[in-house]
């Protein structure tokens, strides 16, 4: 056996795994539910300007313009919510689900926080 010949018993060098394009693909139906959670949650942060467009459809009423962003911002939290626990289903989006889960779930708390406080400082 020559001294500068690798041994055969040793493996061959493992070669690089083909570069895949799936960290840039679109995201599929069944994957989604993690991505309309989050479109919820930035959708509940715009909750005033939300409300503002759509407060003209609406008669207008003494505290319907004080309750509306308030109400805007806790169906877009909830529903943002509700779609995150659905993506808790898959394992594949599992933890994008919780991240988006947290966020709804901190948007939703808040804002029930101050809507408490807002009906306690009115019926004062």
């Amino acid at each position: 056996m020559n001294a500068l010949s690798p041994p055969s018993a040793s493996p061959a060098p493992a070669a690089a795994p083909p570069e895949s394009d799936a960290a840039y693909a679109s995201v599929e139906a069944p994957d989604a539910w993690h991505v309309l959670s989050l479109v919820c949650f930035a959708g509940s942060l715009a909750g005033k300007p939300i409300a503002r467009a759509i407060a003209p459809l609406f008669p207008p009423m003494r505290y319907l313009w004080a309750a509306l962003p308030v109400a805007v911002t806790l169906a877009l939290s909830l529903l943002g919510a509700l779609l995150a626990l659905v993506g808790m289903r898959r394992a594949a989006i599992r933890g994008a689900s919780r991240l988006a889960l947290f966020l709804n779930g901190t948007v939703l708390a808040l804002t029930l926080l101050a809507a408490a406080f807002g009906l306690r400082i009115l019926l004062r």
